[in-house]
């Protein structure tokens, strides 16, 4: 009996240090924190809708993400899933949409199974056709991309241009 009222109060202690380290808002900040939304530009026009914008904290390891709409607008979501971030220097990197696996490997499992069946096969998986060029390699990672921004306090507004590649001459 004494053993579990030791346990009890163990984790009781944990729960109200969690809570501490965390804070009670359901940020996880006790600091000063921003937001942070704006718009992605590949060459003169948006990248395809989905594109992933990542920023990631320079000094902490703190990242925030957002998918971009049809018109390259986000807004940045911290790992809970709340709207504010830390203030500080960010390295951001955008990368093309990710195309979860069972949207894949569904349509070519039941593909499988219909032809081992003698059924009439579905639909192939076919990927979105991009409305967009790909975004350029070195944007795709936050230590390569050049991409750097400095979060307030308050609202923050940012325009993330990236440049096309040009292609190689022979």
């Amino acid at each position: 009996m004494q053993k579990r009222t030791k346990l009890t109060s163990l984790a009781i202690l944990l729960g109200i240090g969690w809570l501490g380290l965390c804070g009670c808002s359901g940020q996880g900040f006790d600091e000063p924190t921003g937001t942070v939304r704006g718009r992605v530009l590949l060459g003169d026009a948006p990248p395809q809708e989905g594109t992933v914008v990542n920023f990631l904290h320079k000094s902490r390891g703190i990242s925030a993400s957002s998918s971009t709409d049809a018109d390259g607008s986000f807004a940045l979501h911290n790992p809970v899933g709340a709207d504010e971030l830390p203030v500080g220097s960010y390295s951001a990197s955008v990368a093309v949409p990710y195309v979860p696996a069972e949207d894949v490997l569904v349509p070519a499992f039941k593909r499988m199974l219909a032809q081992q069946n003698g059924e009439e096969l579905p639909p192939a998986y076919k990927p979105p056709v991009a409305e967009a060029p790909p975004i350029p390699a070195k944007y795709r990672n936050a230590e390569t991309s050049g991409l750097e921004y400095d979060v307030s306090e308050g609202e923050n507004e940012f325009t993330i241009e990236l440049v096309m590649e040009r292609p190689r001459s022979k």
